[in-house]
C-alpha cells in the first residue's frame, strides 16, 4: 500500500508538472502570436522578416563604409569641382557653415514620419506602410553598398566634426558605426542622406491626405537636400543620383505591388506584401474599388461554365470549297471530327 501511495503521488506531481509546462506554452505561443501574427504571412510576421533584413543590409552598408575608409590614398585635401558648391559659396555663403545640420534633419525627418505613420497613416494598415518604407530603403543600402565599393570619390567634407581614427578590426568598427558610435567620412557615392530624407517625403506623400502637410514634407526634403550640397556634405552628383533613385525605386515598387501578373512572377512578393493589403491600398489611397482576389476569380470562371450549355449552342458545319479531286474529298470526309449528318442529339 505504501508502494501503491507513493506511485500514485508521483503519477499526480507528474500529471500537475505538465499541466504547468502546458499553461507555460500555450501563454508563451500566444504572446508570439500576439506579437508575430497569427501565420507566417500575416502583416506582422512580414514586418519581422523585413525587419531583419533591414537589419542586416545596414550592417552591410557599414562595413563598405568602413571599407572606403581604407581604401582612399590619394590626397586627404582633394575636392572635385561641383557646380553645387560654387553656387552655395556664392549665393548663400552662411548655410555653407550648417555642418550639423544634415544629421540633425535625417533624424528630425525619421521621427516625424514614425509619428505620422502612428496617429495619422491609414488606420487598416499602418504596419504595412512602415513596412513598404522599411523594404525600399533595405533596396536602396544595398544598392549603395555596391557603389561605396565599386568606385569611390574623394571626400568633399573636411571639417574637425568627423575625425575618427580606424583600426584594422573592420567588422568590429563596422558595429561601431552602425550604432552611430563612429562615423565614416569617405562614403559618398551616393548619399545615404538623400536616401532617408526622400523616402520619408514619399511615404507621407503618397499615404497622407492632408495635401499641405505633403507640401511642407517636400519642401523641407528639398531644403534639407540644399544644405546637404551646401555644407560639401556630398557632390550634388551623389545627392541627384540618391534622389532619382529613390523616387524611382519607390514607384516601381507600389507599381509592381499593384500588378498581379508582377506580383505573382515574383515570389518575393509573398513576403512582403499580400493581397488584403494590396486591397486595403487600393481602397484608402487610390479611392478604387477593391480588388478581385483568386478564390473570387475562380468562383465567377466557374459559376460561368456552370451555366454554358451546350444543348444551346449550334454547331458551326466545316464549309470548305468543293475540291475537283475526287481523292482529297474523300480524304476530307475521312478526316472531318464533326460530319454533316451529326444532329444536336449527339451532342454531350
Amino acid at each position: 500500500n505504501n508502494i501503491q501511495g507513493n506511485t500514485d503521488i508521483k503519477d499526480n506531481r507528474n500529471v500537475a508538472s505538465s499541466t504547468r509546462c502546458a499553461q507555460c506554452c500555450s501563454k508563451f505561443q500566444c504572446f508570439l502570436i500576439l506579437i508575430c501574427g497569427p501565420t507566417r504571412y500575416s502583416s506582422r510576421r512580414r514586418l519581422w522578416y523585413i525587419s531583419v533584413l533591414f537589419l542586416l543590409t545596414s550592417y552591410t552598408m557599414c562595413l563598405a563604409d568602413v571599407m572606403s575608409e581604407y581604401r582612399w590614398r590619394g590626397n586627404p585635401t582633394m575636392i572635385l569641382p561641383d557646380i553645387g558648391f560654387d553656387f552655395a559659396d556664392y549665393a548663400t555663403p552662411a548655410i555653407t557653415k550648417w555642418i550639423t545640420y544634415p544629421d540633425r534633419s535625417v533624424t528630425v525627418f525619421v521621427a516625424c514620419t514614425v509619428l505620422w505613420i502612428a496617429l495619422d497613416a491609414p488606420r487598416s494598415h499602418k504596419l504595412s506602410v512602415f513596412r513598404r518604407l522599411l523594404t525600399v530603403v533595405t533596396i536602396l543600402y544595398f544598392c549603395r553598398a555596391l557603389c561605396v565599393i565599386a568606385t569611390q570619390l574623394p571626400t568633399p567634407f573636411h571639417s574637425d566634426l568627423y575625425h575618427d581614427t580606424w583600426t584594422k578590426k573592420i567588422f568590429y568598427e563596422a558595429l561601431l558605426v552602425f550604432f552611430r558610435l563612429k562615423t565614416t567620412n569617405a562614403d559618398v557615392f551616393f548619399s545615404g542622406h538623400t536616401v532617408v530624407l526622400v523616402i520619408c517625403a514619399c511615404t507621407v506623400g503618397t499615404y497622407c491626405k492632408r495635401r499641405w502637410l505633403v507640401y511642407l514634407c517636400w519642401l523641407a526634403c528639398l531644403f534639407s537636400l540644399y544644405v546637404l550640397m551646401a555644407t560639401k556634405f556630398h557632390y550634388s552628383i551623389d545627392i541627384l543620383i540618391g534622389l532619382v533613385l529613390s523616387v524611382t525605386i519607390w514607384k516601381m515598387y507600389h507599381l509592381a505591388m499593384k500588378i498581379k501578373e508582377m506580383r505573382n512572377s515574383l515570389p518575393v512578393f509573398k513576403l512582403f506584401e499580400s493581397d488584403h493589403d494590396i486591397q486595403e491600398y487600393s481602397i484608402h489611397v487610390q479611392g478604387q474599388t477593391p480588388l478581385l482576389s483568386h478564390s473570387h476569380e475562380d468562383q465567377m470562371m466557374n459559376d460561368a461554365d456552370a451555366n454554358y450549355n451546350l444543348n444551346h449552342i449550334i454547331p458551326d458545319l466545316c464549309v470548305t470549297e468543293p475540291s475537283t479531286d475526287p481523292d482529297v474529298e474523300k480524304w476530307k470526309e475521312e478526316n472531318t471530327p464533326m460530319s454533316k449528318s451529326m444532329d444536336r442529339s449527339s451532342l454531350p
